[in-house]
C-alpha cells in the first residue's frame, strides 16, 4: 500500500467536477469527486479520523491528495509536513487569480503502519480581512 496524503480545502468551491483530480505538481492533485475522496479515506482508515472529520472530507468540498512513497531520508511525519507546505504554496498561488481566503486546516498521511495528522499554522483571509467562499474554475479568466 502506497502512503496516501489527504487534506480538505476550506472556503473553496470549484465550479466543475474534477474527476480523478487535476495536477498541482508531479504528485499532488486536487479533486472534488466524492467517489475519489471516498477511495482515499477507506473505511479501515476512518476510525483514526473520527466521524466529524470523515463527514467533512466526504462532504464534496475540494481535497488535495497524493499517493507516493515517503522518501528514505524522511519520517512519515516529516513527509506529511512537507506535503502541507506544498499545499500552502499552492494556496498562495491562487491569489494570482483573485483575492481569496482558501485555507487548509489539517492534513493526514496514511501508511501501512498507521496514520499521522498535522497542520501548518496559517489563516488566509482576503485583503479586507474577510473569509468568503471563493469559486475557481479550470477556465479562470486571466
Amino acid at each position: 500500500m502506497k502512503p496516501v496524503f489527504v487534506a480538505m480545502l476550506h472556503n473553496l468551491d470549484i465550479s466543475e467536477p474534477l474527476g480523478s483530480g487535476d495536477k498541482i505538481n508531479d504528485e499532488l492533485r486536487i479533486t472534488n469527486d466524492r467517489s475519489v475522496i471516498d477511495s482515499l479515506v477507506q473505511p479501515g482508515r476512518r476510525p483514526v479520523l473520527g466521524s466529524m472529520e470523515v463527514a467533512s472530507l466526504l462532504s464534496g468540498a475540494p481535497v488535495v491528495f497524493a499517493e507516493g512513497d515517503v522518501p528514505d531520508n524522511m519520517t512519515p511525519q516529516q513527509h506529511l509536513l512537507a506535503r502541507l507546505y506544498e499545499v500552502q504554496s499552492f494556496l498562495m498561488t491562487t491569489w494570482m487569480f483573485q483575492d481569496n481566503a482558501i485555507n487548509c486546516e489539517i492534513g493526514f498521511l496514511f501508511t501501512s503502519t498507521g496514520a499521522s495528522s498535522n497542520f501548518v499554522a496559517h489563516l488566509f483571509s482576503t485583503a479586507r480581512g474577510e473569509k468568503p467562499v471563493t469559486t475557481l474554475s479550470r477556465e479562470q479568466p486571466s
